[in-house]
């Protein structure tokens, strides 16, 4: 298979899982990771036992461990210091490598980092060939726990922490909050973080209304459930499923029945019959807690970071405000081969040394090349307006008519004296080359992207 196929088959897979998963698209690390554990790889050969069914189990497995990690940093302010959508430290897929001094929250390492810390600090004992990677995770893990105590003393953060915490006092006061507290939680007590992701992950909540729970009896927590016949009705949206479920709970146990149409935004995975999902159905207990994330999420700044789905619904079980983050930058996916951008969002009381630091340690961290001398940027100008010049497209060698002749007609406007004349066609051409690496390649090659190839420039005619 060509690079070109090999290429568009990867970015087809991207899409499919990340279609598959819910998500706008598969989230870097995550992807990186799948690349560089060789699932993506097997798969694309065709004749390797890996399918995309597979592929999709492990993102799901990968993505559900992120989330349950991630009550051990808690989403507190001091983690999110200096938010990003941006990978990892260290090396994340074929082609990724970047240095860097200050160390930003991270959806996979972090939580990793912190178990390993616990772990260790517990007494056990780590495998030889993995200690590299132990000591690299408690680095990290120190450099974040200083960066959460500088963060207690940060006036940034205290009036980010302050600014949360009237949201969610705002919040708390919409009608339709308050419904659904004084519908699901018994005198409106909050649950703790344990009972709110059972609550939230249970199938039983995604399969039955509020009102059934109440009519038989059963508790919104403190319930473990076994579903016992699931079948499809119709595959078409909207999907409609039935079947039957026992739940059983202190002093108590019930079959019963179920059927409905599936609510296509559910993003959390319950792993009920075998191996297969059990999303949640219209009208159900987690139907309304959706509906509810959703309209809170339109009158608040909720968009949290790393896509975290949790959050809202958190916040309306247990109380806990969601972080509103004072600035945060991410880089967009863009056309990687051609372009990157960075995005910074901030609230308009954020110092300006604060956003200069922020992005300086993102342009760091990308490693961007640097911008080239005027005249060099006036000489690729010139080589690319000529009607005969044609820029090559991968695997494909440029078109230019005569190095000579662009040499001639460059200097016919730079005359002998001037600061840009060229005397000889070797450094013309060499200026141009060393200008087209500078101009096209966002980034220098130890970075994140494969270097555009300026071979075929070097034709000397």
């Amino acid at each position: 298979m060509n690079k070109d196929r090999d290429d568009t088959h990867r970015e087809e897979l991207r899409m499919w899982l990340a279609t598959r998963l819910r998500v706008e698209d598969v989230p870097r690390p995550l992807w990186g990771w799948l690349e560089e554990q060789g699932d993506v790889d097997e798969v694309l050969d065709g004749n390797r036992p890996l399918d995309r069914e597979d592929l999709l189990g492990i993102a799901k497995e990968r993505l559900q461990f992120a989330k349950e990690m991630a009550p051990f940093v808690g989403g507190s302010p001091g983690t999110f210091t200096s938010a990003r959508v941006l990978d990892p430290a260290g090396r994340v897929g074929k082609h990724r490598r970047v240095h860097h001094e200050s160390q930003i929250y991270d959806p996979l390492l972090d939580p990793l980092a912190e178990v390993m810390g616990q772990l260790v600090a517990a007494g056990v004992p780590i495998d030889p060939k993995h200690a590299g990677v132990v000591g690299e995770l408690l680095d990290r893990r120190a450099v974040q726990l200083e960066a959460q105590i500088d963060a207690l003393i940060n006036p940034v953060i205290q009036r980010a922490e302050a600014f949360s915490l009237y949201l969610a006092k705002l919040a708390s006061a919409d009608p339709k909050v308050k419904n659904f507290r004084r519908e699901v939680l018994d005198d409106g007590v909050f649950l703790s973080k344990e009972e709110a992701e059972a609550f939230i992950f249970s199938p039983a909540t995604a399969l039955f209304h509020a009102a059934w729970f109440k009519e038989e009896g059963v508790p919104f927590v403190g319930h473990t459930v076994r579903v016992l016949e699931l079948e499809i009705l119709s595959s078409r949206r909207p999907r409609r499923l039935r079947g039957k479920a026992k739940v059983e709970w202190e002093g108590g146990e019930i079959v019963s029945p179920f059927e409905g149409a599936v609510l296509s935004s559910d993003p959390f995975d319950r792993t009920a019959v075998g191996s297969e999902s059990v999303p949640a159905l219209k009208k159900s207990v987690i139907s309304d807690l959706l509906l509810l994330d959703e309209h809170l999420r339109g009158r608040f700044p909720w968009r949290p970071l790393h896509q975290d789905v949790l959050q809202v619904p958190m916040f309306v079980l247990t109380g806990i405000p969601p972080w509103v983050e004072p600035f945060r930058a991410t880089v967009p996916e863009g056309y990687p081969d051609l372009y990157q951008t960075v995005d910074i969002t901030v609230w308009p009381w954020v110092p300006v040394d604060e956003v200069t630091s922020l992005y300086e340690s993102v342009r760091k961290e990308l490693n961007p090349t640097p911008t080239t001398s005027p005249k060099r940027l006036a000489l690729f100008m010139f080589v690319l307006e000529h009607p005969e010049v044609e820029v090559a497209h991968v695997g494909e060698r440029p078109q230019v008519p005569s190095w000579r002749e662009l040499h001639r007609l460059w200097n016919k406007q730079y005359p002998g004296g001037s600061e840009w004349h060229y005397k000889d066609v070797r450094n013309f051409q060499r200026d141009f080359k060393e200008a087209f690496d500078q101009i096209t390649n966002f980034y220098r090659s130890d970075t994140w992207f494969t270097k555009i190839s300026a071979t075929g420039w070097d034709v000397l005619k």
